[in-house]
């Protein structure tokens, strides 16, 4: 029995409607469109569909594509950071001295290797949202005092906190969860570096007024 053109367009609009929700399947969308024009152009209706999918799709995947150029800049900008973090903890581990900071020489050079490794997830992040990953290095902080190397490396744990909060927020704006995760493991390790660092600054947080608890 002859099948109906008509029916063999139906799943290929519905394949095209679906696709309109993945940013990353921009291109595939286009190519899609222009196979099932192929195989629409004698049906009225299924043209119809295919135009009104066509306008809904080019204003969402241009808001969406606006967003992800963001979202790959502000990755890039982060990745340019941990590069300079993993240097400057290298640098600073070495030029530690004293007795009091042989343990602290040795906490930085695992920080170092852990912002390598963050580098190493943003750069395969970027290359999977489509964006090239930068080797550009952000400026590194140098001293020779002990103290002033240690609040060098703390205020880098801040900036790169309060930076990689914003990009979990502009990643899940866009639905993208599953990236928004990596980026919150990559937050969990900041903060730990960022607990140690005070600590071995003697810095005391009492920001919050102890708690009266009743029983």
């Amino acid at each position: 029995m002859a099948k109906n053109r008509q029916d063999d367009c139906i799943p290929a609009v519905h394949f095209f409607c679906i696709e309109l929700v993945g940013i990353h399947l921009h291109y595939l969308w286009i190519t899609q469109f222009q196979l099932d024009l192929d195989l629409c152009h004698t049906r009225p209706c299924c043209i119809q569909c295919i135009k009104f999918v066509v306008w809904r799709g080019w204003s969402v995947n241009l808001a969406n594509q606006q967003a992800l150029e963001q979202i790959v800049h502000g990755l890039n900008l982060d990745l340019a950071w941990e590069y300079a973090a993993g240097i400057q903890y290298a640098q600073h581990a070495s030029l530690l001295r004293g007795a009091a900071y042989f343990a602290v020489a040795e906490e930085l050079q695992e920080h170092s290797k852990d912002e390598f490794g963050h580098a190493i997830v943003l750069n395969e992040l970027i290359q999977y949202l489509g964006g090239i990953p930068t080797t550009r290095v952000a400026p590194v902080a140098v001293s020779m005092d002990n103290n002033e190397m240690l609040r060098q490396d703390l205020q880098g744990e801040y900036d790169a906190i309060r930076r990689y909060l914003q990009r979990i927020h502009q990643l899940e704006a866009v639905g993208m969860y599953d990236s928004a995760q990596k980026i919150r493991d990559i937050v969990v390790t900041e903060q730990e570096h960022a607990i140690d660092l005070e600590l071995a600054l003697g810095i005391e947080k009492n920001l919050v007024p102890p708690t009266q608890l009743t029983f």
